[in-house]
């Protein structure tokens, strides 16, 4: 039987859900006694996090300098996740609940990157947002829910924003630079389905 390892799939993540991902996994590694002599301190990682979202937002209007030193901040970013991805694979020793308790994916698990059914980016305005989602049979209707900055623990934290009868949603007025998550369900004759996974963007 394969031995379970961390699934390195950080590295083709966006921008923005790589700050998110890194930031989960130094929430979760710290103070996890499991993980006491980690190859990348926390503050290193911290530091690269913090790095890559000031780049980031800077380069979302930026010159081609400014986006380049995104890829370079992303590249750095993404080494010492992978260093620390060995350090957490020597720990675990395949154990996938060891694996998971700091914040990376297994390789048994599949990544939440693509989520091929439903999408969210920039419109050509500023501080307009075009959220997607794949056409399902029998829907006759999509409701659209968004939270501000952080992903709510539960649905009192989300907001309707839309109501609409096909499978695009626009959504405006938004603040540059600042971060929203989306989220979808739909009508069909057997009533409102489950939501979506959760989607971020960073508005532009």
């Amino acid at each position: 039987m394969k031995k379970i390892k961390v699934l390195l799939d950080f590295g083709t993540f966006t921008v923005a859900f790589l700050i998110e991902f890194a930031r989960n996994i130094v929430t979760m590694m710290t103070g996890n006694t499991t993980f006491g002599t980690p190859f990348i301190t926390l503050t290193t990682i911290t530091n690269a996090i913090n790095d890559l979202e000031v780049k980031f937002k800077a380069g979302l209007n930026g010159d081609k300098q400014q986006k380049a030193n995104v890829r370079i901040a992303f590249k750095l970013l993404v080494s010492l996740l992978k260093k620390q991805a060995a350090y957490v694979n020597t720990i675990a020793d395949g154990n996938d609940a060891i694996i998971l308790s700091s914040g990376f994916h297994t390789s048994n698990q599949p990544s939440p990157k693509h989520l091929d059914e439903f999408s969210i980016d920039n419109g050509e305005k500023s501080g307009e947002t075009i959220a997607k989602h794949k056409a399902v049979k029998g829907a006759k209707s999509y409701i659209w829910q968004r939270a501000n900055d952080t992903l709510p623990a539960n649905d009192s934290g989300w907001a309707y924003v839309g109501f609409t009868t096909v499978r695009k949603y626009t959504d405006s007025g938004l603040t540059p630079t600042n971060k929203y998550w989306y989220r979808v369900a739909w009508i069909t004759k057997e009533g409102l389905s489950a939501w979506s996974d959760p989607l971020m963007i960073i508005a532009k």
